[in-house]
């Protein structure tokens, strides 16, 4: 997370309109001034603090401290939309509304498939991550005992 917050307030440039053009600034003072008083930084700010360590040296440690990091996780509704708005210039090909859309779908499944056997592995101490998958997988593509 902390690359991830160097690389946002020195190296992500971003497209700004001003005097009836779009411009991309790459100036790292703007692109950091513009980082810093955004609030993704905030939320960068607080997924970085490690409240897990802080509590192990007081000896009060309880895994729900780790949960602090899945507040990254409201980020990803804006990120999939800048996905949507800019897919073209990514791909350099064009993309009609079907593509994009069952492009998100395989996204938002991958998404879901990597969260399901996070959760899996975390109730499972010791399994391997394969079988996390495996199981994630599984649970989400068939309708269960029928019962």
């Amino acid at each position: 997370f902390i690359i991830d917050m160097i690389l946002r307030a020195s190296v992500y440039a971003y497209s700004s309109y001003e005097h009836g053009r779009t411009i991309t600034v790459t100036d790292k003072s703007q692109i950091r001034q513009r980082y810093l008083s955004s609030g993704k930084f905030k939320i960068d700010l607080l997924a970085v603090v490690p409240f897990d360590l802080i509590a192990a040296g007081t000896n009060s440690y309880h895994s729900l401290f780790r949960l602090s990091k899945l507040i990254r996780v409201s980020q990803i509704p804006q990120a999939v939309s800048n996905l949507q708005n800019h897919l073209d210039a990514c791909l350099h090909i064009k993309t009609n509304e079907t593509q994009r859309s069952v492009l998100l779908m395989l996204l938002y499944s991958l998404l879901l498939v990597v969260w399901s056997s996070a959760g899996w592995n975390a109730l499972r101490q010791g399994e391997s991550g394969v079988i996390s998958v495996y199981w994630a997988i599984t649970t989400l593509s068939t309708v269960g005992y029928g019962d």
